[in-house]
């Protein structure tokens, strides 16, 4: 475990974007994808997490905790919800999309979205035909993530 935390940390810190772009097109690792989005500085953008999603190796969980850190959330809650997100629409969209579509292969690492029960009884209240994968999360085993 210590040698993927000193990757990570590596790959956030020591190197460029370019770089840490072409391990994650390259890493068949889900839990390390994980660590990655996880440990992600959402003020560097959107790119990071995109292609995290793109690789054929991201877990649903992974997924679905991007979309709750993209604040994909407000697409349930705001009615103006495109204004908020600007260019990162189609982004959020098609991430919302592929997780109802249950696209991603890999369904190994669980992830509960942080709702609170009045987050939940809004969410429902709101949206009567949301996927259930959006309040109840993903099934799997709990992956530790370390913080670096």
């Amino acid at each position: 475990m210590k040698e993927k935390i000193d990757l990570l940390y590596e790959l956030l810190y020591n190197k460029s974007e370019k770089e840490l772009m072409l391990y994650i097109k390259d890493c068949t690792e889900s839990v390390m994808l994980h660590f990655i989005a996880a440990n992600y500085n959402w003020d560097n953008g959107f790119d990071i997490p995109l292609e995290i999603t793109k690789n054929n190796f991201c877990d649903m969980g992974t997924a679905l905790m991007i979309f709750e850190y993209a604040e994909g959330y407000m697409m349930f809650y705001d009615d103006n919800w495109q204004e908020y997100f600007g260019e990162n629409i189609e982004f959020i969209s098609n991430l919302k999309t592929r997780l109802e579509n249950k696209d991603f292969q890999f369904k190994t690492i669980k992830y509960l979205p942080e709702l609170s029960r009045t987050d939940i009884y809004k969410l429902k209240k709101r949206n009567t035909t949301l996927d259930s994968i959006f309040i109840k999360g993903t099934e799997g085993r709990c992956v530790e993530i370390p913080i670096v």
